[in-house]
């Protein structure tokens, strides 16, 4: 059995057994546990699960779209990862019909709080880009790491937190200060979903560069699968762009929950055949940055997996 497969099975196992029942806002509750941590060895495989057929693609190219700093989720759905629509679907459908009648209730409040006007303002922004956008997701992954600021300044201001992370490892920095953070509080408003894979923290160990992801909340069926094998190729992308090899890598969960509906098909799942994890090489030239790495520079080799397990998902 794999890394990767040995440790979701004793979380999964874990939060089934143990989890506390919790009430969210998708309207179907979840079993959770509060913090979570696992760690892989790099040099050993890629965390990828092998009990069930994976959608390696849709997992690729999403970190490929984030690494670019792609917001459009036309973009993701022509390249093959459709994982973004429901939510495109939910921020410009529902959402947007919520969010334009409270703008009107409180435009319609005679005198005013500080806390009501200041409401007012995110939503009319977050609206108006709505109507004149309509593939935008938002200020989701890409935006916040390629060029973190204010959503109206950061074209000019923003910070390009990915390559001076990468410009800090090639230059052999030892840092304890390389750190990505997709979490902006004053950006909210602006994201379809606001981001759950919160923090990277990189770190320059020799030959070697480590990684530790931190996520606020995990669906484990559907989302946990994809954020390890997402983790573990951003690793592999800026080890290529640095000339380090991927070495460990830490993810940190906090809300790990799963679905009430999704127990009865991880029996199924865990009822299958595991393999041996396999290994993942970067056809790139010797030196392209995260960005320059297209799909079909990705191989992975001798990935044998069982067949595919569906769970649904739920967007609230």
């Amino acid at each position: 059995m794999s890394q990767a497969d040995n440790l979701y099975h004793g979380l999964v196992n874990e939060i089934i057994d143990f989890g506390d029942i919790h009430e969210n806002r998708t309207g179907v509750n979840t079993r959770r546990i509060w913090g979570h941590m696992a760690k892989f060895d790099l040099t050993e495989g890629f965390p990828l699960l092998t009990q069930k057929k994976m959608a390696v693609k849709t997992a690729f190219v999403e970190m490929l779209g984030f690494v670019r700093g792609e917001t459009s989720v036309d973009w993701y759905s022509d390249h093959g990862c459709k994982i973004w629509e429901a939510d495109h679907a939910r921020w410009h459908g529902k959402d947007l019909e919520k969010d334009q009648g409270r703008s009107v209730d409180l435009c319609e409040v005679f005198e005013k709080s500080p806390s009501q006007i200041a409401e007012i303002v995110r939503l009319e922004e977050s609206i108006s880009h709505r109507q004149q956008n309509p593939d935008s997701l938002g200020r989701i992954y890409g935006a916040q790491w390629r060029n973190f600021g204010n959503s109206q300044q950061a074209a000019m201001f923003g910070c390009d937190q990915l390559a001076e992370i990468v410009n800090a490892l090639k230059a052999g920095s030892n840092s304890r200060r390389l750190i990505m953070s997709a979490w902006a509080p004053h950006e909210t408003h602006m994201m379809c979903l606001p981001p759950c894979h919160v923090m990277y923290h990189f770190v320059k160990r020799g030959e070697f560069v480590d990684v530790s992801m931190t996520q606020r909340s995990v669906d484990c069926a559907l989302g946990l699968p994809l954020n390890w094998a997402n983790t573990a190729l951003l690793t592999h992308l800026v080890g290529h762009a640095t000339g380090l090899k991927p070495g460990k890598m830490v993810w940190f969960g906090n809300d790990v929950h799963i679905y009430e509906p999704h127990i009865e098909n991880f029996k199924k799942q865990f009822s299958q055949k595991t393999y041996d994890a396999p290994t993942l090489e970067i056809l790139a030239a010797p030196g392209a940055l995260p960005w320059e790495v297209n799909y079909k520079d990705i191989r992975l080799v001798n990935y044998r997996c069982s067949e595919k397990v569906p769970f649904e998902l739920f967007v609230g």
